[in-house]
């Protein structure tokens, strides 16, 4: 909108970074035309507009990653936290001399203990693994891997887990090619993350399914019955430390870095990982893709 009484206007770009951020003008009600010696004044008081404008916007950008990393050390202590607050009670209790634990209990006992140490170690992984993406030093490999095996281990991982809460895991296999070239240890950790996941947002006794399929790539679907995620949180659900409430989680929700980081991880090998589909009530399937090796190529 021109304002009443405007006659001449005078305009220079503020420019930052090579870019073009705004405009500053300047205008006049009396019958005055701007000079060439006008445009050439208003030059320094546009490059004085974009310094303050780049500086405001650094110190929002700085303001912004010292939230998230009190978020993120927020996050993590608590997430450590639980784990270990469950291993110390169990200890306590095989400790204690006073009170007689039967052997079932005792059984019981150990299995838990090996379970939370098991979700310690993934959580210090994930850590690690954060922070070497984030200084670009994730060293990276091209193994051939047979995927039904790498499932088969994968499974095996949480298994004891899946007993703990009554979960039932189950594999299917379609077509005959399932050798691809990723790296094994972000394979492992991206199927860690997606299992985890599916345990953790399904209403107990979850029901997990894990689909390796043959095509233009080797496709790895982790498919459960759980709360599901609506479709306005799914462009979300990769983002870092996005946590989507869709539920009571029947454990810790975690930090919200495992789809974001096997998403990356996925993305190193020349992969993606995409969630395939979600509805709440109707569970969710995430679909990691790879790279097909060679025909005849034997996994190590």
């Amino acid at each position: 909108m021109v304002p009443a009484g405007l006659r001449y206007a005078i305009s220079c770009p503020i420019i930052v970074g090579g870019e073009v951020w705004g405009l500053l003008g300047l205008g006049r009600t009396r019958d005055e035309p701007f000079t060439d010696a006008d445009g050439e004044a208003l030059l320094p008081f546009a490059k004085l507009v974009g310094l303050l404008l780049r500086n405001a916007r650094r110190l929002d950008e700085a303001r912004q990653t010292d939230q998230v990393r009190s978020r993120f050390m927020h996050l993590a202590a608590h997430e450590l936290r639980t784990p270990l607050a469950v291993i110390r009670g169990y200890l306590s209790l095989l400790e204690d001399g006073t009170y007689p634990v039967p052997d079932r209990t005792r059984a019981e006992a150990v299995e838990t203990l090996v379970g939370k140490a098991q979700e310690l170690e993934s959580l210090v992984e994930l850590l690690v693994v954060a922070a070497r993406l984030e200084g670009g030093g994730l060293p990276h490999a091209a193994d051939e891997l047979d995927m039904v095996r790498e499932v088969a281990e994968a499974l095996e991982r949480v298994r004891p887990r899946a007993r703990l809460e009554g979960a039932r895991l189950s594999t299917r296999v379609r077509g005959g090619h399932h050798a691809a070239t990723a790296d094994r240890a972000h394979v492992a950790l991206i199927l860690n993350n997606l299992l985890n996941n599916a345990l953790t947002y399904s209403p107990a006794p979850a029901d997990v399914t894990v689909e390796v399929r043959d095509g233009e790539a080797v496709e790895v679907a982790v498919l459960d019955q759980g709360h599901g995620i609506p479709s306005e949180e799914h462009e979300r659900v990769f983002q870092r430390f996005h946590r989507v409430d869709v539920g009571p989680a029947r454990t810790s929700a975690g930090l919200g870095l495992g789809l974001t980081i096997s998403q990356e991880l996925a993305s190193l090998s020349g992969g993606e990982l995409v969630l395939e589909r979600s509805a709440p009530g109707e569970g969710s399937v995430f679909v990691l893709r790879l790279h097909r090796a060679p025909d005849g190529a034997a996994a190590s």
